[in-house]
């Protein structure tokens, strides 16, 4: 539960979106995109807007970007027909793993929709498909919006408090090509923010957040 609880205080209030945003090309070929916990290195990680477009030619690709508007990707995650995706096993874990990048999401009901929307792009990668037409996209769209509503239910009530980490001093980092700076996570934020998972906020919950993007057992914390 204290790794729940720190998992979801990071979050902002955010619902999954499948449709395009009409003054972004770049996510013309989205089918699905929301917030997700991102491991950005071995002492921090990051809140960014994640977006996974439909395959074209012989990969697709997820876009993190620095918030919901769209404006400043990070990175990019390539897919392929041997891309890896699993989940991490534990607990009440939200956490797994694409192409070497960790995650963790709001839910573990999101953490399958996210893996099965994958492993779907893989499938017709897998299988030569054509390029999608936009009848088809909207198709697609159509069948994850109707499977959000089903499992709409199922999903866990945010969390109503401040972030359990501390947000890391504005640096460059090498994985992620922007600068970040210690912002609020909002609908008028530009930049991602980082957050320690080495400074002993939430101790115990801190430490299983870390643990569990890494995919190990937590240690007990002495008094």
């Amino acid at each position: 539960h204290a790794m729940r609880l720190v998992t979801q205080s990071l979050f902002p209030s955010f619902r999954i979106r499948c449709d395009p945003l009409p003054h972004c090309p770049t996510t013309f070929n989205r089918l699905m995109a929301g917030y997700l916990v991102h491991a950005h290195d071995e002492h921090t990680i990051a809140v960014l807007y994640c977006e996974l477009h439909a395959h074209h030619g012989e990969k697709a690709q997820i876009i993190l970007y620095e918030n919901e508007l769209c404006l400043t990707p990070v990175t990019t995650i390539v897919l392929t027909d041997c891309t890896v995706s699993v989940e991490k096993v534990g607990i009440n874990c939200s956490c797994f793993v694409i192409e070497g990048h960790d995650f963790a999401s709001r839910t573990m009901t999101e953490r399958k929709l996210w893996l099965r929307a994958v492993s779907n792009v893989k499938v017709k990668l897998q299988n030569l498909a054509p390029n999608p037409s936009q009848e088809q996209l909207t198709h697609f769209r159509s069948a994850i919006n109707e499977h959000l509503e089903t499992v709409r239910s199922t999903f866990e009530e945010p969390v109503d408090c401040d972030p359990l980490l501390l947000r890391c001093p504005r640096r460059c980092t090498s994985r992620a090509p922007v600068c970040t700076s210690d912002v609020v996570l909002s609908d008028s934020s530009n930049n991602a923010a980082l957050w320690s998972l080495d400074q002993e906020v939430a101790a115990v919950s801190a430490n299983s957040t870390r643990c569990a993007l890494k995919g190990i057992d937590a240690p007990t914390r002495s008094e």
